[in-house]
């Protein structure tokens, strides 16, 4: 039961590193730059913000912006911006349409 255990936690962290990296490549499609954390600093704050979900947030020079962190996988941020952020919502509806 151990071993069986151990592999559903192993596909469940595979699965999600898949969906990760498939939310990724829609967040590149969709206009998002992105950030490696290169420094220890910019990787704490990289692992401070909420892992794999986009999150609103505002930008030096007042704008919004989209943000979604991966401290786990590509130790980066995607920043985005309202346009993009609307581009990656249709990429989304597009892809549900496709399956």
């Amino acid at each position: 039961m151990a071993i069986s255990a151990l592999l559903a936690l192993g596909g469940c962290a595979a699965i999600q590193q898949s969906d990760a990296q498939s939310t990724e490549r829609t967040l590149a499609a969709a206009g998002f730059q992105m950030q490696f954390a290169k420094t220890p600093d910019q990787m704490a704050k990289v692992t401070a913000l909420p892992q794999r979900k986009l999150t609103r947030t505002t930008g030096p020079d007042g704008a919004l912006r989209f943000v979604w962190a991966d401290a786990t996988d590509c130790q980066c941020i995607y920043v985005g911006t309202q346009a993009a952020y609307d581009r990656y919502q249709k990429l989304g509806v597009e892809q549900d349409i496709a399956e």
